[in-house]
């Protein structure tokens, strides 16, 4: 398929390429603590193959790559999600991930993943008129099936603020060919439209919709993005599971707060702001 990317990019065909070109390279960080329009994908990473793009990203950022790099592969062997859960990331989908170097406040930088996934959201509907759904905290629903997710990872230190914000979205990867643990909850986008996707294209999309939104936080417009992720999702006001260290108990999801924590009532009448958890939106049996 013909590279339909406008921005310059690297092409790299295996990590150890990559790091032989670009061991002894430093870059200039610049200042990245103004809140100017983000400039997303003016450097692209490209890989056949790297254990996670994630932890590409990580180590670019050492090297000191500009805020909006971005780090795509093929293939991930060692993707994963949150809480180190295995994702399973095969040729067909679209794997990368994007450097950020804003030094914002906490609750703005709380607000990445749920900025993630309403850019996600948005180029889905725009590019395939798909009604995809968000499922708090990172994930990105077709129906009952995941179609995409968000894996964020931040450092904070005196020298240094940065996040990596991992995206994984299942294009031409179709859920026949994946393990059969799997098949009944993941579903790609050509599974749904019955074709393959321009995954150039829909990187493309991504990206722009994932800049539109985090300059709204940014510029500490934080209310329209919690809005928006209202808009986009259906699990408010409805009964819910939710997996703590402990065994599952029911609940309603109530609301998103301010800082992308989701607001739940447990049976008992007990309010509860959650940070962090897997949550079950599939029907429970009474």
């Amino acid at each position: 398929m013909e590279d339909t990317c406008d921005a310059p990019f690297v092409e790299c065909n295996s990590n150890r390429k990559f790091f032989e070109k670009h061991s002894k390279l430093k870059f200039t960080t610049g200042d990245h603590t103004k809140a100017d329009v983000p400039r997303i994908g003016e450097v692209v990473f490209r890989f056949e193959n790297v254990g996670s793009t994630n932890d590409v990203a990580k180590t670019l950022v050492k090297k000191g790559l500009p805020e909006g790099t971005v780090v795509i592969a093929k293939m991930q062997e060692q993707g994963r999600g949150r809480r180190n859960k295995k994702w399973v990331s095969p040729s067909g989908g679209l794997w990368f991930s994007i450097i950020l170097r804003r030094k914002i406040s906490p609750s703005c930088m709380s607000l990445i993943p749920i900025a993630a996934g309403v850019s996600i959201t948005r180029a889905i509907r725009r590019l395939y008129q798909i009604d995809v759904t968000l499922k708090w905290p990172n994930d990105v629903m077709a129906g009952t099936r995941k179609i995409g997710g968000i894996l964020t990872e931040t450092s904070s230190t005196i020298d240094d603020c940065y996040a990596v914000v991992g995206f994984g979205i299942n294009a031409n990867n179709s859920f026949k060919s994946m393990p059969a643990p799997l098949r009944n909850e993941m579903i790609s986008l050509s599974d749904l439209l019955g074709s393959e996707v321009n995954i150039d294209q829909l990187m493309q999309e991504s990206l722009s919709e994932f800049s539109q939104v985090y300059a709204k936080i940014l510029s500490d417009n934080l209310g329209d993005v919690v809005r928006e992720w209202k808009t986009l999702t259906n699990m408010l006001r409805k009964p819910i599971l939710v997996y703590e260290d402990e065994a599952p108990f029911e609940a309603t999801a109530l609301d998103l707060d301010s800082d992308g924590a989701l607001l739940i009532q447990t049976k008992d009448g007990v309010l509860r702001r959650l940070y962090s958890g897997n949550i079950s939106i599939r029907r429970i049996e009474v």
